[in-house]
């Protein structure tokens, strides 16, 4: 705690029993992983951004019709109201990541000293392959790989595998245990 409140912390992760407690100036966020059950620990949570006068944000990640009950509570209890915002697509995440890319690459060809660099790009390119190829491949490499989340397949069984919310996720298989292979090896 003591090396979050002097700066050497960027991110402090807590409960709720940490969030009464916590007296930290300047925090510029609280993200949410859950909603509490109760909507005055949510207002001692955020509480802990925007204090004496400074500007602070909360956000909370809210899924599934309890969540969003929970989340209108808040909004009741608190008196206010909360903007909905959807998690951006992996299409726009990867937008987002190109435009940045794209950015610090254009103030690099106005600000730096590239000559140590064009050297390595004209060794590349001595291989055979071309500037554009090489400029292609580092792109591809310094972006995060970004995929979107999708159900789970079906088995060539055909049985179905379903998402378990109640036991904290997972998949769980709707069919009896069968024998399989796996390596050479059987198990069940």
């Amino acid at each position: 705690m003591l090396a979050f409140r002097n700066g050497k912390l960027k991110v402090l992760v807590a409960t709720d029993v940490a969030a009464r407690g916590i007296d930290v100036e300047n925090l510029d966020a609280v993200f949410n992983y859950d909603l509490p059950h109760d909507p005055e620990y949510y207002v001692h949570r955020v509480g802990r951004t925007g204090r004496a006068g400074n500007m602070g944000k909360a956000f909370s990640f809210v899924t599934g019709r309890n969540e969003y009950r929970q989340l209108r509570e808040i909004e009741n209890y608190a008196k206010i109201k909360v903007d909905r915002l959807n998690a951006p697509t992996a299409k726009e995440r990867s937008k987002l990541h190109i435009e940045k890319l794209f950015e610090k690459a254009y103030q690099s060809v106005i600000h730096d000293d590239l000559t140590k660099f064009e050297e390595l790009v004209d060794d590349f390119c001595k291989e055979g392959f071309k500037p554009k190829q090489f400029a292609a491949a580092l792109i591809k490499l310094s972006l995060p790989v970004i995929r979107e989340v999708k159900a789970a397949p079906r088995e060539e069984s055909g049985t179905k595998r379903t998402f378990n919310k109640r036991s904290g996720g997972g998949f769980k298989r709707n069919d009896r245990p069968q024998e399989r292979k796996k390596y050479g090896k059987s198990y069940r």
